[in-house]
């Protein structure tokens, strides 16, 4: 089994992932943690020394290798379904999972830690939230289940395993 939890920066992702992996005796990768270690460098810094297209195309080899992968769950970038034809790659090796959340929600998770967010610096956090939601929830809402993420990560872990049962 593999599992891609997609969704906005602050969703989730991670901490649900962790949690879901443990819960169902899988491995858990977060892109983004992988991506940071393999080039020694965060993605704030590949963002202003080699530009989005860099980090882009590191997503897309790492998430290709991931595909070939099995007992897993993956946390991906916020921006991996939307980019390179990712979606179909997504779809086609894995069972997605949108995780759903509100902007408040996304807001008060992401409080403390925009700031290392590049594609969150431009403008106030809620307006480049709506924007970035916006361009991407047509893609995610292409996943085979979404889950409207709820307050406390323990009951979206729960809501999740929930689909696996039937």
């Amino acid at each position: 089994m593999k599992i891609y939890l997609l969704g906005m920066p602050g969703s989730g992702k991670s901490t649900i992932g962790k949690m879901l992996a443990s819960y169902l005796g899988l491995s858990f990768i977060d892109m983004d943690m992988e991506i940071e270690t393999e080039t020694g460098k965060s993605i704030k810094e590949i963002f202003e020394k080699k530009g989005e297209k860099h980090f882009r195309f590191l997503e897309k080899q790492l998430l290709q290798m991931l595909a070939g992968k099995d007992s897993i769950v993956v946390a991906t970038g916020g921006g991996v379904p939307i980019h390179n034809n990712n979606m179909k790659l997504i779809n086609e090796t894995g069972i997605s999972v949108y995780l759903k959340a509100s902007i408040e929600q996304l807001q008060s998770n992401l409080e403390e830690s925009y700031s290392a967010r590049p594609l969150l610096q431009k403008k106030n956090l809620k307006d480049s939230l709506m924007q970035l939601l916006t361009e991407r929830e047509e893609v995610y809402s292409k996943s085979r289940y979404i889950i409207q993420v709820s307050e406390d990560p323990k009951s979206t872990v729960r809501e999740i395993v929930e689909i696996f049962k039937n």
